[in-house]
This record gives structure tokens, sequence and C-alpha cells, in this order.
């Protein structure tokens, strides 16, 4: 009898809405295997959770994430110019 002929590999590409991938262990550490389509060109990356979903972005030569300094500009609801508080000033005439 025949072997039946393996499944075909699916190809990927980064503008696919999901891939989906395998998570394995290394050592004591759990992994996640980047389908090609998806490879980071860094030798570094910072992971955070956002809820339930894992965020991998890379980080630049600067040791910030690719695009962080880009992402905030002047007037940003991000960046705001602190607001000395003003001391209350007291007129001479004034009894209170």
């Amino acid at each position: 009898m025949p072997r039946p002929a393996p499944p075909r590999r699916r190809q990927h590409s980064a503008s696919s809405p999901h891939l989906r991938s395998t998570v394995f262990r290394s050592g004591n550490s759990q992994a996640v295997r980047i389908p090609a389509a998806l490879r980071l060109n860094c030798d570094e990356v910072i992971i955070r959770r956002e809820g339930a979903a894992l965020v991998i972005e890379p980080v630049g030569a600067d040791g910030w994430p690719a695009g962080y300094f880009a992402a905030i500009e002047a007037g940003s609801s991000l960046v705001r110019a602190p607001q000395p508080k003003m001391p209350t000033i007291r007129l001479l005439d004034d009894q209170r």
C-alpha cells in the first residue's frame, strides 16, 4: 500500500492577519518558533504582556524598541510639560 503524501506546507506572508506557530522548551525556557515571513532582523527583543497577548518588539542599537522615539510626538498626550504649582499671592491690603 503506498504511503499518503505529506501535507503541503502553507506559505505564509507577513501581511497575513494571523499565523499559527509552535511553542516548545529550550532549556529551562519556553520558546516560540517565528515563521520566516515574520523573521526579525535583530539579536535582542523586548517582550511585554498586553492582556492575554505577548508583544515582541525588536530592540534598536540604542537599547530602545525600534521606532520608539518616532512614535512620541511633541504635543502628544503622552508628552506634557510639568505644570508648576503657582504660589498663593496675598495682597498687602487683604485682611484674610
